[in-house]
């Protein structure tokens, strides 16, 4: 997980977003980061992304799934690559619900 990439996302994100995060994964905050740079360091941790994956529905894990397939940890995917690898009965508003699940965990940006 290109930690550099995920700083720069946090830094762009306002204080609300950044404190859901907080509550969303509280190992991040202790001790306090001094900077979004050791925020995503944190959060690209593996014992930190599998506490933030431990309360999600199998859905949303599923759908974490298809990104890691399709290369997200490497490149930008299309919402629709996503939607192609969960299958065709699966639909916008119930994908974007889960990327939004793993958006404000900051599993995916």
């Amino acid at each position: 997980m290109p930690s550099t990439a995920l700083a720069d996302w946090l830094r762009s994100r306002d204080d609300a977003t950044l404190a859901a995060l907080l509550r969303a994964r509280p190992d991040l905050a202790v001790p306090a980061p001094p900077d979004s740079t050791v925020l995503a360091t944190r959060a690209g941790i593996q014992a930190s992304v599998a506490r933030a994956c431990e309360d999600l529905d199998r859905f949303t894990l599923a759908a974490l799934s298809a990104l890691v397939v399709a290369g997200a940890d490497t490149e930008p995917v299309s919402r629709q690559d996503i939607v192609g690898l969960l299958g065709r009965d699966v639909t916008a508003g119930r994908t974007q619900q889960a990327l939004e699940a793993l958006r404000c965990r900051a599993l995916v940006w």
